[in-house]
């Protein structure tokens, strides 16, 4: 690699020194006239018109090995956002998306840990180059460019040169569509149930336990269900909205049967600590009780102090759509004590429904007492009811990363530069370094001073 940085410097520096010697002979002309010196060089141009242009072919040649030996060291590909918000500059989770997410520190991380590369991230991105690729469309205030395209080019130049170019895109590749779908997929943690707090928790409260657990799956697939009411899994037929019926139909069926056999049975790990539990339970629910109700008939006698007839007129002038008047009935003050009175009085009623709710299962409890055969019988339904809800839970996870899998693969679409596009590139810097030569070779050889008569008649004879 050194050996063609060297030959590229010295390719380009050629010209430059041709021109140099070039104005050094304008300035060494007695004339300095430019036009009397090219007359005067004129046999030595037609005689060395050959050389020059041997001169020319070998220059392009050394120009052109130089210029592949170059590509081959650098690896580009272009990466395409395919999502919607992409074209508004945004990350598929709607966040502001900058090209420095295309070569960011876990994109390198990754590579490195793929390559086993001894390098850190940051000499490792060092390597890369990131530019949006141009677009023939106009571009103004009301209509701004905004890059959906990118040209990565990796280089293994800048203290890289133990690496691969090839090999290192390969695995940027691969990188980079892990780097997307780890950061944007949809997350499925909330499927990953944990029923460790089961192990402790009294029969009544695991029905609670799993009734909220299964509600949250529940949420997953009915929000799943309006995102993509159409997906089918190849896998397993299932659709969002046949899970989400599955989950509500274990909650009113399978939850329903287990909660009516312990309240039947009056089964409970501890009776009577769980009584103890819920008499507190009811003590605190008493007291949020007799706050809402006392709220409630607070407003209720603010509500009658109104008198009628003010509650009736006031009304003020106001215009239509069409901008004819009318007299519309203004907010009164009674108006937010009635809609207060009203949500203190439900809640009211919830709190006391949650103490019937309590009463009811110490009454049972109290009118029951243990028998280890419906304890067993009890343990065997909750073990039944993990392994349904955690079916439930899987299946919902294998069907959401198929849906991501299959949506979030089109986040990046990755392009390798064809090989011919590598030796066109090569083949038009050599072009374009060769043409710089040879003009600079011309220049020299029509401003060069004549060589000495005994000289001039070797050459001819030559």
């Amino acid at each position: 690699m050194i050996f063609i940085d060297i030959l590229s410097f010295i390719l380009k520096l050629v010209p430059v020194v041709l021109l140099l010697a070039a104005v050094y002979f304008i300035i060494a002309d007695e004339d300095k006239n430019i036009f009397a010196m090219i007359k005067r060089n004129q046999p030595f141009i037609k005689q060395r018109v050959i050389p020059l242009a041997l001169a020319a072919v070998l220059f392009f040649g050394v120009s052109f090995f130089t210029a592949s030996a170059e590509e081959a060291l650098y690896c580009k590909v272009t990466v395409g956002l395919n999502y919607l918000e992409s074209s508004s500059g945004l990350n598929p989770n709607k966040t502001k998306f900058t090209a420095s997410e295309l070569i960011d520190d876990g994109v390198m991380e990754k590579i490195i840990a793929q390559g086993g590369y001894d390098v850190d991230a940051e000499t490792l991105k060092g390597g890369f180059t990131v530019r949006p690729v141009r677009i023939n469309s106009s571009v103004s205030l009301d209509k701004p460019y905004v890059a959906t395209e990118y040209s990565v080019k990796f280089s293994t130049k800048n203290g890289l040169g133990s690496l691969r170019a090839s090999e290192v895109m390969d695995y940027y590749e691969t990188a980079l569509k892990e780097y997307f779908t780890e950061t944007y997929s949809r997350k499925t943690n909330v499927l990953d149930l944990d029923f460790s707090e089961i192990e402790t928790a009294d029969y009544l409260d695991i029905n609670d336990i799993l009734t909220a657990k299964a509600e949250e799956v529940e949420r997953y697939m009915l929000a799943m269900s309006h995102t993509a009411g159409t997906f089918v899994s190849s896998e397993s037929g299932e659709s969002f909205r046949t899970l989400y019926k599955k989950i509500n139909n274990y909650k009113g069926v399978a939850l329903e049967n287990y909660k009516s056999f312990i309240m039947q049975n009056g089964i409970s790990k501890d009776r009577q600590q769980y009584i103890v539990k819920k008499n507190y339970q009811n003590l605190l629910l008493d007291k949020d009780y007799q706050k809402k109700h006392g709220m409630y008939e607070t407003y209720i006698e603010v509500i009658n102090m109104y008198e009628r007839d003010m509650a009736t007129i006031v009304l003020v002038p106001t215009r239509d759509k069409n901008g004819e008047f009318y007299m519309s009935r203004t907010k009164l003050g009674v108006d937010d004590f009635s809609k207060n009175a009203e949500d203190a009085a439900s809640s009211a009623s919830s709190y006391l429904a949650s103490i019937e709710s309590n009463n009811n299962i110490i009454s049972v409890l109290q009118s029951h007492s243990d028998n280890q055969a419906l304890r067993e019988q009890a343990e065997t339904m909750i073990e039944s009811l993990k392994t349904g809800l955690s079916e439930y839970a899987q299946l919902a996870k294998e069907t959401v990363i198929e849906y991501e899998s299959k949506s979030s693969d089109g986040y990046v679409v990755i392009t390798d530069e064809e090989q011919s596009e590598i030796f066109a590139a090569g083949l038009k810097s050599a072009v374009k370094i060769s043409i710089v030569f040879l003009a600079a070779l011309v220049i020299f050889a029509v401003l060069k001073p004549q060589t000495s008569s005994k000289t001039q008649g070797r050459e001819q004879a030559l």
